[in-house]
């Protein structure tokens, strides 16, 4: 309405002043149209503002609600509460301080092979230079010489340099192959050694500016980025095998947030620092591992599990096709890095595994290896991993302190031996749970004619935990298990720690019953006849001759069952002090490791 308005008045002027309304009527003209090209200027100023804006790192957090961190990643994460994840990435690339981490390692790679392109270099040299001598020993025609040299005696003193610098360099390493084999000797003894580790700072870190292998701190951190993000992931993301940008990133991100709660601080950097991928083949199953990098744990427990010639009443896993398969469970108890729990996944497909680990970096990393091999192990038939130990009465929530060995991670316990302790070790605080609070939390149903939690075989290999477990069942509950496996541990133990001899007598004589112990346990001969239960399902075990007075065959016994292995069990029980324990006061110290005897 005002623009009508206007154009009538500049209309009456231009009537009334004829010539002079023409001249009105250009400058307003002029004017509109200098309004019309500042108009179009600012459109194009704010579409130039709106194009920068769009193309910068914090764009694409923006169109994903982000509030415009700039170290927010953009995750492609389609949930609901994609945000959440969002945070706990933020929290990763944080706490990891990612953007170093990825840039100094993919500087420390590049000069890695900078400095072999120049080892390469300096070894093309030494060879040039001993074919030369060579030559002339031979009495063959010079080799041509360094630049400035004549080729003659200029040249054969730089070879006679050349030679000397070899020599010192051979005497060097060997010199520094005989410290360390000085190094080896004296640790002779200690099982628990892997060699070769990085020095510890003892604040959590390794020093990895030579280790070409990227750690887990380098996992998290691809799974803290954005899929597309090259800039940040390039560098990394073929180096590992776990494809912690896509399919594993919410699970890799899931872990995070349980882990944050299970491990302080400095325990998890330090074992996100030392531990490293490693391929390895799990009943026939090409697997990508994650465990410390100088640990021997890992490479017994594959090999034990790899070993088709060891059935169940020899210690192995192979023979259970009647005992486990869809409908039925099987429950590890000291599972570790989960390889026995990820060979019963493929050897019996459709077995519910639950499996129980006290160590917390060793439950980290065995959900890091299950989340890492989703293809092998899919979500819906993963096995239920729990971080707990197992206390000794089903009342109330008690805890232990275990040595934690990166180095040996099979053997993380209460007991470990002074002798045994390393300054890289690890002491943990374990919460020790009742076993009936640990099955209800792990939802194993209850057999309806038992009316006892549902669990068709029990693998007890825990660092001694047995002594807790077996003695909190009750009879009934401890029968209704058809096969029960594992290993006792109380000749390793030293005597200041032992339980007493009143629990050592109830959980030997529970689990001798079963095949397996009476035939690999040396505690199982204090009971010569005590009946023994087949591992397999619908057999007996009995004896070869009948008894000679009723022609009836006898059941087997631990002395069938053992034969030389209870040789000499009364000199064995002596030294190992089976019956002089008195009370439990040892075995519940709340210390990580015990003196030597």
């Amino acid at each position: 309405m005002v623009r009508i308005s206007k154009q009538k008045i500049q209309q009456q002027n231009r009537r009334r002043n004829g010539a002079g309304g023409i001249v009105l009527r250009g400058t307003l003209l002029e004017k509109e149209s200098l309004v019309g090209a500042l108009g179009l200027l600012s459109v194009g100023l704010l579409l130039v503002v709106y194009v920068l804006w769009a193309s910068a790192p914090e764009a694409n957090l923006r169109a994903s609600g982000s509030r415009g961190d700039p170290n927010h990643p953009n995750l492609n994460i389609k949930d609901k509460n994609a945000e959440q994840f969002n945070a706990v990435a933020l929290d990763i690339i944080e706490t990891l301080d990612c953007h170093k981490l990825l840039k100094s390692s993919s500087s420390s790679s590049n000069n890695s092979k900078s400095k072999d392109a120049d080892k390469d270099k300096d070894d093309e040299s030494e060879d040039t230079a001993v074919s030369r001598r060579r030559l002339n020993d031979e009495g063959e025609e010079d080799l041509p010489g360094p630049p400035g040299g004549n080729g003659d005696v200029d040249g054969d003193e730089d070879l006679e340099n050349d030679l000397d610098k070899n020599e010192d360099v051979e005497e060097e390493e060997e010199k520094d192959k005989d410290d360390e084999d000085e190094d080896n000797e004296s640790d002779e003894g200690d099982s628990s050694l892997g060699g070769g580790s990085p020095d510890d700072d003892y604040t959590g870190n390794y020093d990895n500016s030579d280790w070409k292998s990227p750690t887990a701190k380098h996992l998290f951190c691809l799974a803290a980025f954005a899929s597309n993000d090259q800039k940040e992931t390039g560098e990394w993301k073929d180096s590992i095998k776990c494809d912690a940008t896509h399919s594993a990133q919410k699970s890799i991100l899931e872990l995070w947030s349980m882990a944050r709660v299970e491990l302080d601080q400095k325990l998890l950097l330090k074992v996100l620092d030392m531990s490293v991928e490693t391929q390895r083949t799990v009943v026939k199953k090409d697997l990508n591992l994650w465990a410390p990098r100088d640990d021997t744990g890992l490479e017994y427990m594959v090999s034990h599990v790899n070993e088709e010639s060891k059935t169940v009443d020899q210690g192995g896993l192979y023979g259970l096709e009647k005992n486990l398969g869809a409908g039925h469970t099987f429950v590890d108890v000291g599972s570790c890095l989960g390889t026995t729990s990820m060979a019963i996944s493929l050897l019996y497909p459709g077995t519910r595994v639950v499996s129980i680990e006290a160590a917390s970096p060793n439950w980290m990393l065995q959900e890091l290896n299950f989340r890492c091999n989703a293809e092998a192990f899919p979500v819906a038939t993963r096995p239920t991993i729990m971080l707990a130990g197992v206390g000794p009465v089903d009342s109330a929530n008690t805890f232990a302190r275990y040595t934690w060995k990166p180095d040996h991670v099979t053997t993380a316990r209460s007991w470990t031996p002074q002798s045994e302790i390393k300054p890289k070790d690890e002491e943990l605080a374990v919460k020790l749970r009742p076993w009936h609070s640990i099955l209800a939390e792990a939802e194993i149903t209850h057999d309806s004619k038992t009316n006892q939690a549902h669990i068709d075989v029990l693998n007890v290999d825990c660092g001694a935990c047995e002594y807790n477990l077996i003695p909190s069942m009750t009879q009934v509950e401890f029968d209704s298990i058809h096969t029960v496996m594992g290993g006792l541990h109380w000749g390793y133990i030293p005597k200041q720690k032992l339980p007493s001899s009143k629990r050592a007598k109830e959980t030997h004589e529970r689990l001798c019953k079963h095949e397996n112990f009476a035939a690999m346990a040396k505690e199982c001969c204090e009971f010569p006849d005590l009946e023994v239960v087949s591992s397999y399902p619908g057999q007996v075990l009995v004896q070869d001759h009948p008894d000679v007075r009723t022609g009836i065959a006898q059941s087997g016994t631990v002395k069938d069952v053992a034969g030389e292995l209870c040789t000499d069990y009364d000199t064995w029980a002596t030294e190992k002090h089976v019956h002089d324990i008195v009370s439990d006061w040892g075995w519940f110290q709340l210390t990580p490791s015990a003196k030597d005897d």
